[in-house]
């Protein structure tokens, strides 16, 4: 079960050399969102910024993504960590692999992960 939705905070853009003044905004995720590389990098950078570890698992079984593969962030810990809300989504593992934050290491799926863990990076 996902825990309660989480606000990310999305960077202005800049069109043409100008960048946008306003503050940045705010987008509620909860669980079956897609979000974008560029929110999962945020996701990624906050956590590391906290002090906290992210796991990526990648699986092809999302009831919500049929016949698509995604990977979901985990927040590790000693008590076994939480689910954070979002999904990265991709039509193939190759191209779902490129959406991941950058200079993450792909590890193997451990036996105390269910089967349908495809891969895990961290």
């Amino acid at each position: 079960m996902c825990p309660n939705d989480r606000r990310l905070a999305t960077r202005p853009s800049t069109t043409a050399g100008h960048s946008d003044t306003a503050a940045p905004s705010q987008t509620t995720l909860d669980c079956a969102s897609t979000v974008t590389p560029t929110d999962a990098q945020t996701l990624h950078d906050d956590a590391a910024a906290r002090g906290k570890w992210l796991v990526w698992t990648l699986t092809d079984t999302d009831i919500e993504h049929p016949g698509r593969y995604i990977a979901r962030a985990h927040e590790a810990d000693h008590h076994g960590g939480k689910l954070l809300p979002g999904v990265l989504v991709a039509r193939t593992l190759a191209e779902l692999r490129t959406m991941l934050p950058a200079g993450l290491t792909q590890q193997g799926p451990t036996s105390m992960l269910p089967p349908d863990v495809l891969e895990i990076w961290d």
